[in-house]
């Protein structure tokens, strides 16, 4: 400015907000109960204009393409669906039934992810208008490509995906040597948006700070909705395969198999047991008992019955046993029982 400016109504946030940026380049006053400020010669002041655009066609569809016959303008989703259908796949779950959701790979790339919330998040936020508080998020560049499957895929922590090509490079033998890394910039604005979700902290006091809670349910955490960007869905944990490794396995994976529960005296296979395997054996029982609906006739009971005669003794010699937690799991069995006798 190169001259002052006539004073002007503001909220007192927005003077508060003038004053923190402009220093003493804006005077605030208050005239009959309401706020005015002030902008004095020396303030940078910010107006927009606007631009002439000389080249209109930045790509061009292809020939009979029209995204009015699925009546949305959603482009991503439209090649997403061409895509399967061109493929037979008429339901997406379908792929499911044959390949597990663990190899199910989502690859669609980006240059620049999405310009219209980068607009939002850094345009509007200037001129004081309403941008949705999660809009960062929806400036990530495979944030596109994480709402096509929002089942199992996120945005969230991009740069880890580093992790896994180095890993391909490597296992294929494309590579010899990889230097693995990430970064992300940091500013006002990014940290705004980190607020208003909230995803930071101020940590002037413990009960401000969640990350931790973050790390102990990570794997395990699920936000059902599955409309969440940065945290949809499962966590890895609820994702990964079982994969069978062959006979070298656990005792346990073949000793406490059903079929084996249902034809086999038990009890001098675990008299022979070390007592430091007792754990595993009663997280296994205890297994075989949260799903004892699906078990309970007469063999698979008296087999049952063996079996935990068979384990007390190992029961009886281990103090860090939670003896409570084993009665309420066996309860639901001992009804089971008496309703079947």
């Amino acid at each position: 400015m190169v001259e002052d400016l006539e004073p002007f109504e503001v909220s007192t946030e927005v003077a508060d907000g003038l004053k923190w940026q402009h220093g003493d380049k804006v005077d605030v006053t208050v005239v009959d109960g309401q706020m005015h400020a002030k902008i004095r010669t020396g303030a940078t002041v910010t107006v927009p204009k606007a631009t002439r655009l000389r080249n209109a066609v930045g790509a061009q569809l292809s020939t009979g393409w029209d995204a009015r016959v699925y009546g949305i303008s959603l482009f991503t989703l439209l090649s997403t669906v061409e895509a399967l259908l061109s493929a037979s796949i008429r339901d997406p779950f379908e792929l499911y039934h044959h390949v597990h959701v663990s190899e199910a790979a989502m690859c669609i790339g980006s240059g620049l992810g999405g310009k219209s919330s980068i607009r939002s998040m850094f345009k509007e936020r200037f001129m004081d208008r309403q941008v949705q508080n999660d809009i960062l998020v929806e400036i990530f560049i495979n944030t596109t490509g994480a709402w096509v499957n929002m089942l199992l895929m996120g945005a969230c922590a991009t740069s880890l995906e580093p992790v896994d090509n180095r890993f391909d490079l490597i296992a294929t033998g494309k590579a010899k040597a990889c230097l693995v890394g990430g970064f992300d910039s940091q500013g006002l604005d990014i940290n705004i948006k980190f607020s208003n979700m909230p995803a930071n902290i101020q940590t002037r006091t413990p009960p401000l700070d969640a990350n931790p809670i973050k790390c102990q349910g990570q794997w395990l955490a699920s936000e059902k909705i599955r409309r969440s960007v940065p945290a949809p869905s499962k966590g890895l944990k609820t994702l990964v395969k079982e994969k069978d490794m062959g006979p070298s396995q656990s005792i346990l994976s073949t000793m406490l198999s059903p079929a084996l529960v249902k034809d086999a005296d038990l009890k001098a296979v675990l008299d022979a047991l070390s007592p430091s395997l007792a754990s595993e054996i009663i997280e296994s029982i205890v297994t075989i008992l949260n799903n004892a609906s699906e078990l309970v006739t007469k063999e698979t009971v008296n087999a049952l019955k063996t079996v935990l005669s068979s384990v007390q003794p190992l029961i009886d010699s281990l103090s860090t046993i939670d003896l409570q937690g084993l009665s309420t799991a066996v309860e639901p069995l001992m009804t089971s029982v008496q309703s079947a006798n």
